[in-house]
């Protein structure tokens, strides 16, 4: 593979192949940047309607509002386009605020999303129902919104 890179960029030594290489890689795998990507994509899907009824997803200009989809309900897949917009809102980072401090956490380490309202309360998949949490307050959030009990077995 090295001998094919210097191939193909012979001007270049291994390690401005190697950090071209990474900035790539770096590039495709952040979060930050797919969800760049994926707010490109969907801006450039708007119609002249300024309506995407494909997945019931309502785009005004310069904004994203999106409204509930058909099976949003009964699938515990957060829809793509919510996910996105809930982790450029939030910075890809925990939202979660101490009520003592007042401080949010702001990890970006395990960070997961998080319903406000629980599924199993009839939360729905919508971005003013998501933030993001990093994995210990979203189990802290559950299991002082579900109890001890059923929270048990997701604690280590």
């Amino acid at each position: 593979m090295i001998t094919r890179l210097k191939e193909l960029y012979p001007r270049k030594d291994l390690a401005e192949i190697l950090l071209e290489a990474g900035t790539l890689l770096l590039k495709k795998s952040d979060p930050m940047e797919k969800a760049k990507r994926a707010k490109t994509r969907i801006n450039s899907k708007k119609k002249s309607s300024s309506q995407l009824t494909k997945h019931n997803i309502l785009l005004s200009p310069g904004k994203m509002n999106i409204g509930k989809t058909k099976n949003s309900s009964k699938t515990s897949t957060v829809p793509a386009a919510v996910r996105h917009e809930v982790w450029m809102r939030d910075g890809g980072k925990c939202q979660f605020k101490d009520a003592v401090t007042g401080r949010t956490c702001g990890s970006s380490v395990s960070v997961q999303m998080d319903h406000l309202k629980p599924r199993s309360w009839g939360g729905q998949h919508s971005p003013q129902n998501l933030e993001l949490c990093c994995q210990t307050h979203n189990l802290y959030r559950a299991k002082k919104l579900l109890g001890d009990k059923l929270m048990k077995a997701y604690w280590n």
